[in-house]
């Protein structure tokens, strides 16, 4: 079983790097890939284990960690004074967050519109929540979701509705909050 080799690398991997140890490790890239990928592999992991889906299991989404470690030591900045594990975890989160949406449409045959937002197991229905809306950020969540048609990235979003994609993710970011807080 993967997990069990990923137990395995982890009783054995090195602990987190410090800044200093960070630098020095990224700018003796290639070389120091494999070292990079040791010390950040029980991110991975933990984040996998945050993402709590039945339908998933955890080597996909550490299998996909991997992967989308693999490309953040590629275009990370750490010599411009961003962190890397802050780096990965955002990557982690939102490409997760995809992955597993994806991965229920095509392993399942339904898209899980309905039960994105889930707090303290109850379940709401989308379809009413997105009522309260305002209507781009309606058009912007049924789109990004696949809500009714194919789902849309944010750099898609941005084109099909000539917005900048900062502001299309702060709209995605604002209408998610205000679904949220219909929970409470």
């Amino acid at each position: 079983m993967i997990l069990t080799n990923i137990q395995l690398l982890l009783a054995s991997s090195t602990s987190p790097l410090s800044w200093e140890e960070e630098i020095s490790l990224f700018g003796q890239l290639p070389s120091a890939k494999d070292q990079i990928v040791k010390a950040n592999l029980r991110l991975v992991v933990k984040v996998a284990r945050k993402m709590k889906c039945p339908e998933v299991a955890l080597d996909e989404f550490v299998s996909e960690g991997l992967l989308v470690l693999l490309q953040c030591i590629d275009t990370s900045k750490v010599d411009k004074g961003f962190r890397f594990s802050t780096y990965l975890q955002d990557s982690l989160y939102w490409y997760f967050s995809r992955f597993k949406q994806e991965w229920i449409k095509c392993n399942t045959g339904r898209v899980d519109s309905q039960m994105i937002f889930e707090d303290n197991d109850d379940i709401i229905d989308l379809m009413e929540a997105l009522e309260v809306l305002e209507p781009l950020e309606k058009v912007i969540v049924e789109h990004y979701y696949g809500i009714g048609q194919e789902s849309m990235t944010l750099k898609e979003l941005n084109i099909h509705l000539g917005l900048s994609p900062q502001w299309v993710g702060e709209i995605l970011a604002r209408a998610i909050r205000k679904l949220k807080m219909i929970l409470k």
